[in-house]
């Protein structure tokens, strides 16, 4: 008896099969042969003769190659991934959530529950009567 191709999925979850990968503490997913550097990046020797302070930084010819990139191609999100400027715990200290139509929104900078502050000074705890 053989097996089609149905049935050769696997429902292995933090096992390492195919493409995503598990560490104790990261996720790593191969992308396949996708090579992307900025030729900024790349310490691309100098030919003799050429001034390192002429000016230009050689985005003449990279600019229009980068421009002609598909950001919806692998390689397009590939270099929308590297060209992310804060992280994502700097982008969410700034945002807010608005939990129903018409309240106002909770940032996340007046999180207070995590600085011991949940009650505001006018508040007192009272004990829980047991009765």
């Amino acid at each position: 008896k053989t097996l089609v191709n149905k049935d050769t999925k696997l429902y292995a979850p933090l096992s390492n099969v195919g493409a995503v990968q598990f560490d104790k503490d990261a996720v790593y997913i191969d992308i396949g042969r996708a090579n992307y550097t900025k030729k900024e990046n790349l310490d691309l020797p100098k030919k003799e003769g050429e001034n390192e302070d002429d000016g230009s930084d050689g985005e003449s010819s990279s600019s229009s190659e980068e421009e002609d990139i598909d950001m919806d191609a692998p390689a397009g999100l590939l270099k929308s991934l590297q060209d992310v400027k804060e992280g994502v715990d700097q982008k969410m200290k700034y945002s807010s959530l608005r939990l129903f139509k018409g309240s106002k929104a909770v940032k996340a900078s007046e999180d207070d529950e995590e600085d011991g502050q949940a009650i505001d000074k006018d508040q007192k705890r009272r004990p829980v009567d047991d009765a």
